[in-house]
């Protein structure tokens, strides 16, 4: 006999651990299921619009397909979790610890996640996230691959063993953030804001940074090979030993501070791989250093 709304309220705000939980398909829209204690809960399918559960315990949850819109999670801690396919748009998980989590290609159009912490692999691969927050969330193991992030705040986050490979970051706010040996393969960050992040050793192989700011930003060691930079703003950033084989930072065509050449005033690219990119000799007349960089031509300067 399925159980009743009161009486899915009622258990879950007992507090008590709730063992293999079958909730599968049930209206649980506006409950308030804070505090809530779940070891094996199946939500398939389930509605969760406006749903409160913040602060709750979720192992082994399934969500998928679920209908999470304007959900509360904040500060709940889930583990071993499925999201995936599930509409959460507006959905909140400030503060939430996330371990072994999965989002793929979940809806989360400005969707809350300030201050998360992921642990261990969090999958939000494909996820659509448009216009979400992710401020000052600290992302261990977080996997972004093809999700479409465009205009998100990800300003002050903290990354390690992150993966953003072919994501969509156009006009998203990367700003302020530690982003050290995260990968950006392929990805689009056209008029991204990256401005005083710290880059050292990301991957923007084939990456699109057309009107990027990185102005300030930590490049340093960081891999650009074939990356598009026409229009990007490298004011003052450190390159050094950066390897930009084949990048792009200016259209033949364009003035050197014409709309599609990359500013690389007062940047550092002491010992960087210029080989075979496409840059004037007026830009790189800006820089503060070439020493020891491989320029186009294959020779080094001195």
């Amino acid at each position: 006999m399925a159980l009743t709304r009161e009486q899915v309220q009622e258990r879950a705000k007992s507090g008590e651990l709730w063992e293999q939980a079958d909730l599968e398909g049930l209206d649980l829209s506006r409950l308030d299921l804070s505090g809530g204690f779940f070891y094996i809960a199946d939500f398939t399918g389930a509605n969760l619009c406006g749903t409160i559960l913040r602060g709750a315990r979720i192992t082994a949850g399934i969500f998928s397909n679920a209908v999470l819109r304007r959900a509360d999670f904040s500060g709940a801690g889930l583990r071993t979790t499925m999201f995936d396919c599930a509409d959460l748009t507006g959905a909140t998980f400030q503060g939430a610890t996330l371990l072994d989590t999965v989002f793929r290609e979940a809806l989360m159009r400005e969707a809350d996640f300030r201050e998360i912490e992921t642990h261990s692999r969090v999958d939000f691969d494909y996820a659509v996230m448009v216009m979400a927050t992710l401020a000052g969330a600290k992302l261990n193991g977080a996997s972004f691959k093809g999700a479409n992030l465009r205009g998100a705040d990800l300003s002050s986050v903290a990354v390690s063993h992150t993966d953003f490979f072919a994501a969509n970051l156009s006009f998203a706010n990367l700003s302020g953030s530690d982003l050290m040996g995260a990968s950006f393969s392929r990805a689009t960050l056209k008029d991204a804001d990256l401005s005083g992040s710290v880059l050292s050793f990301c991957r923007f192989d084939g990456a699109n940074l057309s009107g990027a700011s990185l102005r300030k930003a930590s490049l340093l060691g960081a891999t650009l090979e074939n990356a598009w930079l026409w229009g990007a703003d490298l004011t003052e950033a450190n390159l050094e030993m950066a390897k930009l084989r084949r990048a792009r930072l200016y259209s033949p065509g364009s003035t050197a501070d014409g709309p599609h050449s990359a500013v690389l005033r007062g940047a550092d690219l002491t010992n960087a791989d210029l080989t075979e990119a496409e840059v004037s000799d007026e830009q790189l007349a800006e820089v503060k250093s070439l020493a020891g960089c491989k320029m186009p031509d294959g020779r080094v300067h001195e």
